[in-house]
C-alpha cells in the first residue's frame, strides 16, 4: 500500500471510512475520458499493486474489483477511484 500510495504522491494523505462513494461508481452513461497511455500504464500497475495487496484488506476488496474493471480502458474517472481507495 505504501508503494501505490508514494507513486500517487498521496503519502501524507488522511484515511477515508468508504474507499469508493456513490459518485465514483462507474456508471455505462459516463462519457469518460480516456487516459494517455503513459498514465493508463501506470494505473494498471497501481490496480494490479492493490489487487495482490488486497487479499489481507477485506475492506478495499469490493473497490479494488471496480478498478479492474477499468484495466482495459482506464480513464479520468478510474484515476479518481484509485486516488480514492
Amino acid at each position: 500500500m505504501k508503494e501505490v500510495l508514494k507513486r500517487l504522491d498521496l503519502e501524507n494523505c488522511n484515511e477515508v471510512k468508504t474507499p469508493i462513494t456513490e459518485e465514483l461508481m462507474p456508471r455505462p452513461e459516463d462519457g469518460e475520458e480516456p487516459l494517455e497511455a503513459k498514465s493508463a500504464s501506470e494505473y494498471r500497475s497501481l490496480t494490479c499493486l492493490l489487487l495482490f495487496a488486497c487479499h489481507d484488506i477485506t475492506e478495499a476488496q469490493n473497490a479494488v474489483r471496480i478498478l479492474t474493471a477499468d484495466l482495459k480502458n482506464p480513464s479520468l474517472r478510474s484515476f479518481e477511484r484509485l486516488k480514492r481507495l
